[in-house]
C-alpha cells in the first residue's frame, strides 16, 4: 500500500509505504502527484516504510516509469527500522541529482529537518 500522508507544499511530500506495492498504488499516487505539482520546483520526498512486503511485477514496471521524472526530485529521506530499506540510500546514490539519506523511525523529525535544508 502506498498512501500520501502529507503535502505541506507542492515541493514537500510525505508518503507511507507498507505491505506489498501494486500497480494500483502507483496509479493512485500518480493522479495525486499531478494534482498537487504546480511548477518546476524540485520535490523533497519523505518516504516512511513499515512492514515492507515487496512489489508486484506490475508495480516494478510502474516504478521504472518514474525514472523519467527523476529530475523532479531533489532529496529523498527514507525512514524505516527495516533492514532492507537502508539499501535504498545506496540505490539513491546512483540517481543523478538526488540526495538520499536513511533515518530510523525514531529520527523522523531529523529526516524532516534534513529535507528542509
Amino acid at each position: 500500500m502506498l498512501s500520501v500522508t502529507a503535502a505541506e507544499t507542492d515541493h514537500f511530500m510525505e508518503i507511507e509505504i507498507s505491505g506489498k506495492l501494486t500497480e494500483e498504488d502507483y496509479d493512485t499516487f500518480r493522479k495525486w502527484f499531478h494534482s498537487v505539482k504546480q511548477d518546476d520546483t524540485p520535490i523533497h520526498l519523505l518516504v516512511m516504510v513499515t512492514d515492507w512486503k515487496g512489489m508486484t511485477l506490475q508495480a516494478i514496471g510502474e516504478d521504472l516509469k518514474w525514472l523519467r521524472r527523476i529530475k523532479e526530485f531533489q532529496k529523498m529521506a527514507f525512514v524505516s527500522d527495516e533492514q532492507g530499506i537502508k539499501a535504498a540510500e545506496a540505490f539513491g546514490a546512483l540517481l543523478p541529482g538526488i540526495e538520499t539519506k536513511y533515518f530510523r523511525q525514531a529520527e523522523k523529525a531529523q529526516a524532516r529537518e534534513w529535507l528542509a535544508q
